[in-house]
């Protein structure tokens, strides 16, 4: 496959495998986890199923203003210089077009890019969120700034922005502007205001329909996502579980309970930010999907309830996607206590996945591991894992 080249890749610090073909970084990866593994009894490993799309794949892109009116990524090993980025080839085409549209924007109204050293400037991230499926585009500007004075000094500049954008981009299907004048440097807000459309956009996943709201977490390769999903429903095809129940742990949208719910009798998914839960159970609601609920709640806590539960005498199943920390030691030692038959552990960072196994496997056999290249050009690694209790 032949490798497209981006004039910011050696300064830029997005992509470090972007010089590398596309053959050599699936064995790369496939072999980092055979490592990982060597020392763990393993029944089936599977090689990696490699991205459907390996450039313009992402569905977020999360831009930082900066030093010199630079708007784009962090540069490589320099945390505090800011890439000015003109071409991305990880989210789209039409990503590329708002990032320069915005930075042009930004410098003819003589706006002040935020400095990660001095914490001042008005504009600090532009977040752009596509649904890959549906064309949605959702814009996302974070501003350092408080709602009340964006309201009375800003919101006419910005709202220049929004005509300009809906005339060069017909996907565009929201604008918001996030507020956050903290010093710690995320691309997140604490308040916000819906300049444009709706305060969500919607993607399509098999023949699931699923709503993302501007602070949920959903899967940033949404091509490679399908293939995950079926893996998963793979792994618990086999069980005797229509009548038992499911626990979703970090379940986030939703993506993954809604998908295998048609498996059990009840599935209840667990998400300490309450965003995501809320689009969780709208999305139930979108799919006609009668049998998911969404708590917000943490893990660790709700699993203590759980022990005192109906549900915990028919859970056959804990589903367990955490972030890239891993799972904390209080909720892996929670999941233990309950002793569910199987646990699907879906792993975004091989180290923390490797950490956590070692706990694990005095109790649950690894029957089947299947990677996926949801990053291409990237160290990064999905990973999916069976694990049945012994």
């Amino acid at each position: 496959m032949e490798l497209k080249q981006c004039k910011h890749f050696k300064n830029c610090g997005g992509c470090s495998y972007l010089d590398i073909s596309y053959e050599t970084q699936l064995k790369i990866k496939q072999e980092t986890i055979q490592n990982l593994l060597k020392d763990f009894e393993v029944q089936i490993l599977n090689p990696i199923i490699p991205s459907e799309r390996i450039y313009f794949y992402r569905n977020k892109m999360e831009f930082a203003f900066g030093d010199n009116y630079s708007l784009g990524l962090r540069a490589r090993n320099k945390y505090f210089q800011v890439i000015n980025i003109e071409e991305c080839l990880l989210e789209s085409e039409q990503s590329n077009k708002i990032l320069n549209i915005v930075r042009l924007w930004a410098i003819e109204n003589n706006l002040e890019f935020y400095s990660n050293r001095s914490h001042k400037g008005l504009l600090r991230y532009l977040v752009i969120r596509e649904a890959k499926v549906t064309n949605q585009i959702m814009v996302i500007l974070t501003l350092n700034t408080t709602k009340y004075q964006f309201e009375c000094n800003t919101k006419p500049v910005v709202v220049k922005l929004v005509d300009k954008l809906r005339q060069e981009i017909s996907e565009l299907k929201c604008f918001i502007v996030g507020f956050f004048n903290e010093k710690t440097d995320i691309a997140k807000f604490n308040d916000s205001v819906t300049v444009y459309g709706d305060d969500f956009i919607e993607e399509r996943v098999n023949n699931l329909i699923f709503r993302i709201s501007p602070k949920s977490f959903f899967q940033p390769n949404p091509l490679t996502i399908p293939r995950m999903l079926n893996k998963i429903k793979e792994f618990i095809s086999d069980l005797d579980s229509k009548s038992a129940t499911c626990l979703d742990i970090y379940c986030g949208s939703g993506a993954i309970g809604l998908s295998v719910s048609s498996y059990f009798e009840k599935v209840i998914g667990i998400e300490q930010v309450q965003s995501s839960v809320t689009d969780a159970n709208i999305n139930s609601q979108l799919n006609n999907i009668t049998n998911c609920e969404f708590i917000c709640d943490r893990a660790e806590i709700f699993l203590k309830k759980l022990l005192l539960s109906k549900f915990y005498t028919k859970l056959s199943t804990v589903i367990v996607d955490p972030p890239r920390a891993g799972i904390t030691k209080k909720v892996l030692n929670a999941i233990i206590e309950i002793s569910p038959e199987i646990i699907i552990y879906v792993s975004c960072n091989p180290q923390t996945m490797f950490f956590d196994l070692q706990k694990l496997i005095k109790f649950y056999k690894i029957n089947t591991v299947q990677s996926f290249d949801m990053f291409p050009h990237t160290p990064h690694i999905e990973t999916v894992l069976k694990l049945i209790h012994r």
